[in-house]
């Protein structure tokens, strides 16, 4: 955009994106306006938006601009402006009432906090905010906003601040507690019915750790309202977490006061189960604080309980329960849970029962198999439960069954009567789902003594669509019977996994023939829940093979395959449905291995053919697969490069787009997948080949890349690419290797430390930069004093204490960065590469 727009031209994009019913207009005023704020003109457009105010959406879109230029691109701005923003924003601010919608409140709040971190010449900014704007109510809510997300912003990587900066600004902070106590107590003093304001309050004291806490009961009454309720249960969450430390390390003292615990426990007996659901995490970190510290005068007694039967808040309580129920023990919990259950009487109500069995299957798979004494009683009981106990308490017993499927496995004469309740549980619709994973779960564990019940469990899986069974269920009990297969004789084997499969593919073969080449998620021609069951089968049915025999599971797959490469064909737009075609035919190999060498001729050159047309990374993953599993295998070695070469250019088009690679990760993770692979297993074929080079400059343009996956991926790569140059093996063709990668590391080596360097200090979060501290070392094992000089040219281009402007890294950082760097005999750890990117981050 070379020129700024008319503001009028602005406001009819906008009116177009939040009001024209056209979605291809709504798509095209997008992507215009996306281009605005990414230009240097978005600064004018912004200001001139706010001062206009004409709608809500403008000034929102305006805001938005403002704080997002502020925290990405205040580069863009010469420091000589720098006041007159801070006086324009201020002035934005000041027009900000109780009316305001929150959003745009929002906005200008992170927007004024960005700017007076960046901005140093703005000594006392918390000061002169509450100066300007804490005596008028209208605008209290919009201070208390600016200092609360304040300090949750010194630590965002998306700020230019190094850690000089960062340092003075904390500091600024500290000498401004006492100015912000005196607001927050004239707030607290002054309170009225305001709940937006009282939020606001507790929310910052957790900021500056004021002990509020006697304060609490008599400022808040009991809420008339679940959303109010919701509202403080959050706030209790938040500062019962900024106290966990010292009521660990203090407990009932000062700080620690239990107090807050109680209001915690106050929010986990309300009615509505989203309310308990907010105190989850914090009694996480409480529990994993009392492991670490491990002392025994602090653990507390009891257990969780609840009487609530929603699947989403169980599944949590259950997940609490176990990361919690070390502190009593889960013998004694599973023991105390069945003590209360056989002290019940006919009076008890069944929920009171079911929160017993609801515990029990919590812990069940903690207990000890060899357990003799409760176990066989709580078994024996739960299968005499009659059918006409209530729907829960038997829901309960059978997911306790399959939570016990590892005690089970260790008491073989059980399996028979609790094989009969599960399938008792399959023929009623409320419980086949559950009955089914806990089915699941029995097979897969106790599979060795499962060989005779498998052709009984097979004809269960063939007719698992007649029963009321979730997706995720069946595949689930597929699952359970292919792990049985694999442990059958070979005859068997391949005969029961035919029969697993005919099922599947019958269908398959119906929906290729009429269903549309587009179907959607869910519809009744969507193929992909038998692709998923497909590849359970083939994912599970892992037979024993000895060299020399013929795989038990080659017959059948040969017999799927034409089915999945027709599917391939058909699907092959839809980006969904051949994810699943590649998953299923990435286990197919996995469980072939190197029997699956007649799939390659058909299976590559179609995988080449499809990717050409639409480039879906899973192609490029499934490729990683196949080398992986034939890439040190030399008659394969250039048929797999070949592969190779045919992906490249495609990929390499896509990535090249701008933000190509911020836009594809997924693209990013598989090529550098499948390039690990090759050099891990056929390296000089690669480095010979001509992808080598390219390869390398897109690994060294992603070293960016800010997600973790595919920048995993990338460096897992560089470092094993750089590792063919140093690390000799049994291979003949180490020199040769070796020459190979110095010599490209001496044209892209320079490029490589500057990528490397400046990824650290500019674009990746700190628990990132592990990885990248292994290539650095790996570099300096192929010719340390080279990369001496390519690291002094890159920290001396870096922003330092004699560049104008924010606070900069010094000359003695820089020295102490490089020295600490040089001299290293062995990987630096994480936390060094945090320090170390944290003085340098300008």
């Amino acid at each position: 955009m070379e020129s700024p727009p008319s503001l009028e031209t602005v406001h009819q994009a906008l009116q177009a994106l939040y009001n024209n019913p056209d979605v291809v207009g709504k798509e095209r005023a997008s992507v215009w306006l996306g281009e605005l704020q990414r230009s240097v003109h978005a600064w004018q457009i912004a200001d001139q938006l706010l001062t206009s105010h004409q709608s809500l959406e403008s000034c929102y879109f305006a805001a938005q601009t403002m704080r997002t230029k502020i925290q990405y691109a205040f580069h863009e701005l010469p420091t000589n402006v720098h006041e007159s923003l801070r006086d324009s924003l201020l002035e934005h601010a000041g027009k900000v009432t109780a009316d305001t919608a929150h959003v745009i409140v929002t906005q200008l709040s992170l927007a004024l906090a960005d700017l007076a971190l960046q901005m140093p010449v703005w000594k006392n900014s918390v000061q002169d905010l509450v100066q300007r704007f804490g005596s008028n109510p209208s605008q209290l809510s919009f201070l208390l906003e600016v200092l609360i997300v304040l300090p949750e912003e010194i630590s965002s990587r998306s700020l230019r601040l190094g850690a000089n900066r960062r340092h003075e600004v904390i500091e600024e902070l500290k000498a401004a507690s006492q100015v912000v106590l005196e607001l927050l107590n004239g707030c607290m003093e002054n309170m009225s019915d305001d709940t937006q304001i009282k939020t606001k309050v507790l929310k910052l004291t957790k900021s500056v750790r004021v002990d509020y806490m006697r304060q609490l009961q008599t400022v808040f009454a009991a809420p008339s309202t679940v959303w109010r309720s919701l509202n403080y249960c959050r706030i209790f969450t938040e500062l019962a977490e900024s106290f966990l430390e010292v009521i660990t390390t203090t407990p009932n003292k000062g700080l620690g006061d239990f107090r807050v615990l109680e209001l915690l426990l106050m929010c986990v007996g309300h009615h509505q189960y989203e309310i308990a659901e907010v105190t989850f995490n914090y009694w996480y970190k409480l529990s994993e604080d009392l492991y670490q510290k491990n002392t025994p005068e602090l653990n507390e007694e009891g257990t969780l309980d609840t009487s609530d039967d929603f699947f989403d808040f169980r599944m949590r309580v259950s997940e609490l329960i176990k990361d919690v129920i070390f502190i009593v023990g889960s013998s004694t919990c599973f023991t105390h849970m069945f003590q209360n259950l056989k002290n019940q009487t006919s009076e008890t109500t069944w929920d009171v029962s079911e929160a017993s069995l609801f515990i029990m299957q919590a812990v069940a798979k903690n207990i000890l198999p060899e357990e003799s004494e409760v176990v066989p009683l709580v078994v024996q009981a739960v299968m005499s439960i009659p059918a006409t106990a209530h729907i829960a308490v038997r829901y309960t017993t059978l997911q306790l069954l399959g939570e016990l499927c590892e005690w089970i496995e260790s008491h073989p004469s059980v399996i028979d009567p609790v094989l009969q309740y599960l399938m008792a549980g399959l023929q009623e619709p409320r419980l086949a789902s559950v009955a089914a994973t806990a089915l699941q779960s029995i097979s897969t564990m106790c599979k060795s003594h499962m060989k005779s019940h498998c052709e009984g469990l097979i004809q269960i899986v063939q007719a698992v669509d007649t029963f009321n069974i979730s997706n995720d269920a069946a595949t689930g009990l597929l699952k359970g019977v292919a792990t049985i297969l694999a442990t059958l004789p070979h005859d068997k084997c391949t005969e029961g996994m035919r029969q697993l499969c005919s099922f599947q593919t019958v269908g398959l073969n119906k929906f290729l023939t009429e269903g549309c080449e587009a179907p959607k998620q869910g519809a009744a021609d969507d193929p992909t829940v038998l692709l998923d069951r497909l590849a359970a089968v083939f994912r599970y049915t892992t037979p024993m093979v000895e060299n020399g025999s013929v795989h038990p599971c080659l017959p059948v797959i040969q017999e799927v395959w034409p089915v999945l490469a027709q599917a391939c064909n058909k699907y092959q737009a839809d980006v969904r449905i051949v994810e699943r075609c590649c998953r299923c035919i990435r286990f197919a190999i996995r469980c072939l291995g190197k029997s699956s060498s007649p799939l390659l001729q058909p299976l590559v050159p179609q995988m080449v053919s499809l990717y050409q047309v639409h480039s879906h990374s899973c192609f490029l993953y499934l490729g990683s697969i196949l080398v992986d599993e034939y890439g040190s295998d030399k008659d394969c070695t250039q048929g797999l490069l070949d592969m190779y070469q045919h992906f490249c250019p495609p990929t390499f088009k896509l990535l090249e787009e701008q933000n190509g690679l911020r836009n594809h990760p997924d693209t990013v993770d598989d090529l550098f997948r499948l390039s690990l692979r090759f050099i891990q297993r056929a390296p000089l074929a690669l480095l010979q080949s001509v992808a080598a080079k390219p390869v390398l400059m897109c690994a060294i343009a992603a070293c960016s890349l800010d997600h973790k996956d595919a920048n995993a991926s990338v460096m897992k790569f560089i470092t094993e690419f750089v590792k063919a140059a140093t690390h000799k093996d049994e291979k003949e063709d180490f020199e040769a290797r070796s020459g190979l990668v110095k010599g490209l590391l001496v044209e892209h080596g320079q490029a490589l430390v500057h990528s490397l360097i400046h990824s650290i200090v500019f674009c990746l979060p700190t628990y990132m930069c592990a990885e990248i501290s292994e290539v650095i070392y790996e570099i300096m094992q192929v010719d340390r004093a080279t990369f001496c000089v390519w690291l002094e040219h890159v920290l001396k281009a870096l922003p330092n204490e004699g560049t104008p402007g924010a606070i900069k890294v010094t000359h003695k950082q820089l020295t102490d960065f490089h020295k600490a760097i040089t001299i290293a005999e062995k990987v630096l750890n994480q936390n060094f590469v945090k320090r170390l990117s944290l003085k340098l981050n300008s």
